[in-house]
């Protein structure tokens, strides 16, 4: 634990930048932080630290601070100012720091390089495949002749699945060159390429309409990897990669875990605990490289500490303390899979170390597993992330999501009951806690947020009635269930589905309005 001293009132406490127990003073400023820093067992042995104790109790304050030590020491006071949420663009050293623009002439020139890639590659790999898949199609038809057997369906299925080959294949290439984080600038052209190589031949194919061709299977397949690409829906023709970044650009800041360690503090308050995991290997350089990855992360420097600790591992692979770091460090780059697999082998050591690593391990996890839609498995980690500290919001919150997502609704209904609490107006919570509330047959709750909806969400304001109504239907509670499904009616008069629940509910009012006419004139 980090011994420090109040920069104020000079009284003991635990950690640099907390608030004095004794005067409540809060280091805000650049000059009072770097003082609460230099006035720690960091810069000082106990000796000195009781020397500068009694010198500020009595009103003295003889100390200083060179001003190489002055810079020494600022990188660390710049990861205090980004985790507070200050000092973001008044970091004047910081902006000093920052790349120098490259000329726009390299940029103008590796773009070009990735327009021709995208232009070129894709095409012949799809036709290639398509190709080879056509050869092999044919000379399995030689074989057993399936032509023959099947009819003149066979070739359409045959066509339908090389349209599909051929449109997968596009998109493959394409993401596997295009930029590594674009969506819409990939899929827009390289479906608009597709669709144009089939309309040439479409076109002269509707002017000759007796002369119906096979290329209208091709071109079905083809529109339907398309479609999948653009929604997601029907994923096993949709390229994985297009699913990840999908997921990656639609995950909110509430989704991601909550950054509730001071990283520098939590690694120094630990670092006896860390120490435990790397003394005592004969490898006193891959000891030395991780201890200085720590130091690295600390002071911010996340490249360096990433290099620093994955050059330890390859040295002694029993440092697995470096695991965490590398772990959080990748998380942080968006790199989940390398991030997941250095937290897999940090989680399983088992070291003896706070419980505050092992709990950003699993909800860092957590959400590398959800990058991979492996929603059971974050369900999991998340869980195990609040065993360990319990009631963090926004993890409770994750879990309720990746268990909804599992079709776990039961324990989703839990999870998004306790963030309702919290967050009462937050209208996606309240969409994913009311249908799981009528899935799991309560009714009555899902009715009460239904209500909530309706004043918070007009956009959605149709599915709502709609909604809204088929829980008074399951209630047999028919007249509200009308009343709603024809304010929806009302909104949306060409919805066909909206519509026939129409019916279908009057119908059913009618008939139970008969029924208690009957049962009244028997009476």
């Amino acid at each position: 634990m980090t011994k420090a001293i109040c920069w104020n009132c000079g009284v003991f406490k635990s950690g640099s930048f907390i608030p004095c127990p004794n005067c409540n003073a809060d280091p805000t400023t650049e000059d009072e932080r770097l003082i609460s820093l230099f006035l720690t067992d960091h810069y000082h042995d106990e000796a000195a630290l009781n020397a500068l104790h009694v010198q500020i109790r009595s009103g003295g304050k003889k100390y200083q601070i060179t001003d190489d030590l002055r810079e020494e020491m600022r990188p660390a006071l710049r990861m205090v100012s980004r985790m507070i949420g200050d000092g973001k663009n008044n970091d004047t050293v910081a902006n000093q720091k920052q790349e120098k623009i490259k000329p726009q002439s390299n940029k103008f020139l590796i773009n070009l390089i990735r327009i021709a890639l995208l232009v070129f590659i894709p095409p012949f790999v799809s036709t290639f495949a398509w190709s080879l898949y056509g050869n092999i199609t044919l000379f399995a038809d030689q074989l057993i002749p399936f032509g023959k057997i099947f009819g003149q369906s066979f070739y359409f299925i045959v066509d339908f699945i090389g349209g599909i080959i051929f449109a997968y294949c596009m998109f493959w290439t394409a993401f596997k060159l295009g930029p590594k984080k674009s969506l819409e600038g990939i899929l827009f052209p390289i479906s608009a390429f597709i669709i144009d190589a089939y309309l040439p031949q479409i076109r002269f194919s509707f002017l000759e309409l007796a002369n119906f061709s096979y290329l209208y299977a091709a071109f079905a397949g083809s529109l339907l990897v398309i479609f999948s690409a653009w929604t997601s829906k029907l994923k096993v023709l949709s390229p994985i990669e297009i699913l990840r970044r999908r997921k990656s650009l639609q995950r909110k800041e509430s989704d991601k875990p909550v950054d509730n360690l001071k990283k520098e503090e939590l690694i120094v308050n630990n670092k006896g605990l860390i120490k435990t995991g790397i003394d005592n290997r004969e490898n006193e350089t891959a000891q030395r490289l991780v201890l200085q990855s720590i130091d690295k992360y600390v002071a911010g420097d996340i490249d360096g500490s990433l290099q620093d600790a994955e050059n330890g591992l390859a040295l002694d692979k029993r440092l697995v303390v470096a695991n965490f770091i590398i772990g959080f460090i990748k998380h942080a780059k968006e790199d989940y899979q390398g991030a997941k697999e250095a937290l897999d082998i940090a989680i399983n050591s088992g070291i003896d170390i706070s419980d505050k690593f092992y709990y950003d391990a699993y909800a860092y996890r957590g959400f590398c597993k959800n990058a991979f839609e492996d929603s059971e498995g974050a369900a999991e980690d998340f869980s195990k992330a609040l065993e360990l500290i319990p009631d963090e919001i926004q993890i409770i919150r994750a879990r309720g999501e990746a268990r909804f997502e599992s079709k776990d609704y039961m324990g989703s209904s839990k999870d998004l009951e306790v963030v309702y609490k919290s967050f009462p107006d937050d209208i996606d919570n309240l969409h994913r806690l009311s249908y799981c509330k009528f899935v799991t047959l309560d009714y009555e709750g899902a009715i009460e947020i239904y209500y909530k909806l309706l004043d918070l969400d007009k956009e959605r304001e149709v599915l709502t009635l709609s909604n809204l109504s088929k829980a008074f239907y399951n209630l047999d509670n028919f007249d509200e269930a009308l009343e709603y499904i024809d304010k929806a009616r009302r909104l949306d008069p060409n919805n066909r589905k909206i519509l026939a629940e129409f019916h279908k509910i009057r119908k059913k009012h009618f008939k139970d309005w008969n029924d208690k006419m009957s049962e009244e004139e028997d009476s």
